[in-house]
């Protein structure tokens, strides 16, 4: 399946999740600055012949600066999402850069609503790292406090990492069922929380299926789990500062 014809369908299912949903994401908590962790990274698509894939690779998710602005600490968090081999056959790396208020990394925050600035960079792009004025589509993806639906289950999760394994017991499980008149879009998230792990996520498992009248149905699975972690982050885009 061409690049284009798969980025289409990944944007045709996760843009409702922007608009109307929380998606389950690794920044759970707010670390000191600084503060960086890489996470496996297993995403499939599923759907009518043609559209079926699995890429592996990593995200890396940095605090990498503080800045006052209107009298609100604030802070710059930055995903590193590396796909080891795109659809074109190369590996393909994108940056996204966001200056928050620390407030709104807390429960009850509203990051999308507060965002103060958004930077984008990719591999791809012939020119330096761009802001964007616009409204960030990934971002309920890396982000998501813990909503009030979510409930604790057990399920318990072996975590093999670089400097260890370890097992969680429990697990903070989410489904949202949303309907329009355009489409039904079923999530279902679970969060694997860990203290001692940088923004308080040692795994994630989410899941969004597409249903539509007449059209095919649509399923996108990411899974993350954790790889490394540490302290010294550098930015990819230091010019956003």
């Amino acid at each position: 399946m061409s690049t284009i014809t798969r980025g289409l369908t990944i944007a045709l299912i996760l843009a409702p999740v922007t608009r109307l949903a929380s998606a389950g994401g690794p920044v759970q908590s707010l670390p000191k600055d600084g503060c960086w962790v890489k996470f496996f990274l297993e995403i499939e698509l599923s759907g009518p012949d043609g559209v079926n894939g699995e890429h592996t690779g990593s995200w890396t998710v940095r605090s990498v600066g503080t800045k006052t602005v209107k009298g609100e600490k604030c802070r710059w968090i930055e995903i590193e999402e590396h796909i080891d081999q795109a659809d074109d056959g190369k590996p393909s790396t994108k940056w996204f850069k966001y200056l928050v208020r620390e407030k709104d990394l807390k429960p009850g925050g509203d990051l999308l609503k507060n965002l103060i600035e958004y930077w984008h960079r990719d591999t791809h792009q012939t020119r330096d790292a761009t802001k964007r004025d616009n409204r960030p589509a990934m971002m309920p993806m890396f982000f998501r406090g813990t909503p009030k639906t979510a409930t604790a289950v057990a399920k318990p999760r072996r975590v093999l990492w670089q400097q260890g394994e370890f097992t969680i017991k429990q697990a903070e499980e989410q489904i949202q069922a949303i309907r329009t008149q355009e489409y039904r879009l079923i999530i279902h998230d679970v969060v694997w929380k860990e203290a001692d792990v940088p923004f308080g996520t040692a795994a994630v498992t989410s899941s969004v299926r597409l249903e539509r009248d007449d059209f095919p149905t649509y399923t996108y699975v990411r899974r993350l789990s954790l790889k490394d972690h540490g302290t010294g982050a550098k930015s990819k885009i230091p010019e956003a500062k």
